[in-house]
């Protein structure tokens, strides 16, 4: 049988190349007001020109009345987008998140992303899957699309 080879420069823009995630059933928990790591995955981009799709989903938890919290998308040490929000309710709460962000790295070496959060006021936790495994563990994904 025949081995048939793509020539990955004739592919039109907007296909993907490649897909690598990483995801754990770990617990985080923080207290912290400076970020902590929730996950890691790594990417080698095929052209200079590829556009990196970030896509991080995780079921978050907070037990206190109001608490403030960061999120963000990091590329080996440079912040690319931070997220703020506010928990503000009458008890516990949880919900499954999303967050996606669109990169340019412009480079065909191997880049190292990291998704990560904090608490923005001392005193206060957040938690992403306190339940561990029992709450479907954290994804990140990073999806690279030809430009």
């Amino acid at each position: 049988m025949a081995l048939i080879t793509l020539n990955k420069l004739a592919l039109p823009s907007g296909t993907i190349l490649q897909v690598q995630q990483a995801s754990n059933t770990d617990a985080h928990t923080t207290t912290s007001t400076s970020f902590t790591t929730i996950e890691t995955v790594n990417i080698t981009p095929t052209f200079s020109n590829s556009i990196i799709k970030l896509t991080f989903t995780g079921r978050s938890y907070t037990a206190v009345l109001t608490v403030e919290h960061g999120s963000r998308f990091v590329r080996d040490s440079t912040e690319l987008e931070t997220y703020l929000g506010q928990w503000t309710a009458s008890g516990a709460t949880a919900q499954r998140e999303t967050f996606e962000f669109y990169d340019t790295p412009n480079t065909t070496s191997q880049i190292t992303y990291k998704f990560e959060h904090r608490v923005i006021s001392s005193g206060n936790q957040m938690h992403f899957s306190p339940n561990a495994a029992g709450d479907g563990g954290v994804y990140l994904t990073a999806t690279e699309i030809k430009a």
